[in-house]
């Protein structure tokens, strides 16, 4: 930074040592009346040339509080804000768990939402729903979505009006270093570009033009690659990813503090409730299913009756026609006992 101070000091004195060399070399060859008149004629001078640095020195001075008022002003808006005047890169990523009784009604309002913020769809993935056999289940999508970076903070509540959002997250990577070098890499083949087309267009020997545009190709590769790498850098800067997960519910998951009473009797109805459904779910089921249910206790019923009759003409029978099996015996060799007269 320039010192305007030391700049005008050095200005003046300069001057008045013109002014007075000129004065001295002037008063060796004139009377006391010429010094006299000299000195009258040097005084408007200096004044003039006081007025003219004066002026000089006061423009620079106002420019340098100026400049300082500036500094204060931007220390002061960087205390308030810390990324403030800084070519900050984020990519902003945002996560929502939510949950909805009317599945199609909270797809259509998402959709209107993301139209109104300037984003669009990336991708979507829906399960569940009416088969053809009838059975419905409920459904259950995945949706990836774009919004620009200066409206997620808005999206991302707009979208608690529109289901129960049980989570939300939201994180952001700074890649301010990875941009600035490969925009600096960029930059310097740019350069080396600029200075070997020069090159090329002077020279005359096949071999040195054969060099120059084997080395021109690469350099040519690599822009392109650094050119994709920061337009990607760009599109995730400016829109940022919000990853929605959104299942179809017959009742909401309740996220509000409860008190002991209020847990016990909410505790109470949800086990009401899942007992409701499942006796639902099961009325459903046989009622769906009775077609195969019918063919099978009709199969079961057969099989019972024919192990009936068998039963009932086994005990008809008389007692000699039933087969009786005897249980195996075995020859065991016989063991000799000594005599009472070889043993006296």
């Amino acid at each position: 930074m320039k010192h305007p101070k030391l700049q005008s000091v050095l200005a003046i004195a300069l001057a008045l040592s013109m002014l007075l060399s000129g004065c001295g070399s002037s008063s060796k060859g004139m009377s006391m009346d010429s010094n006299s008149s000299a000195a009258a004629d040097m005084a408007p001078q200096a004044s003039s040339v006081e007025m003219a640095f004066g002026s000089d020195t006061t423009a620079e001075t106002a420019e340098m509080e100026e400049d300082m008022k500036d500094e204060e002003t931007g220390s002061a808006e960087a205390a308030a804000d810390p990324l403030a005047g800084k070519n900050v890169k984020l990519i902003w990523t945002a996560n929502l768990d939510m949950e909805t009784l009317d599945y199609d009604a909270m797809i259509e309002a998402m959709n209107q939402s993301i139209s109104d913020f300037g984003g669009y769809v990336e991708s979507s993935y829906t399960e569940g729903g009416t088969r053809l056999t009838g059975y419905q289940s409920r459904r259950y999508g995945n949706y990836t979505v774009r919004i620009p970076a200066k409206n997620l903070d808005d999206f991302l509540n707009q979208m608690g009006t529109i289901g129960n959002v049980t989570s939300r997250s939201k994180s952001s990577e700074n890649i301010t270093l990875e941009y600035a070098d490969k925009e600096a890499r960029k930059a310097t083949l740019e350069l080396e570009e600029q200075k070997l087309m020069e090159l090329l267009e002077q020279a005359t020997v096949l071999e040195d033009i054969i060099t120059l545009e084997s080395r021109l190709s690469d350099i040519h590769y690599q822009l392109d690659a650094y050119s994709s790498t920061l337009r990607k850098y760009d599109d995730l800067v400016d829109f940022s990813t919000v990853y929605i997960s959104i299942q179809e519910v017959q009742k909401m998951t309740e996220t509000k503090v409860e008190t002991l009473g209020e847990r016990i009797s909410a505790g109470f109805n949800d086990s009401v409730y899942q007992l409701k459904v499942f006796g639902e779910d099961l009325l459903v089921f046989l009622i769906a299913r009775s077609p195969i249910l019918l063919i099978w206790a009709i199969v079961i019923a057969v099989v019972l009756l024919i192990i009936r009759k068998i039963r009932r003409k086994k005990s008809r029978m008389p007692q000699k026609e039933r087969k009786s099996f005897a249980p195996p015996t075995y020859n065991q060799p016989k063991v000799d006992e000594p005599k009472e007269n070889e043993k006296k």
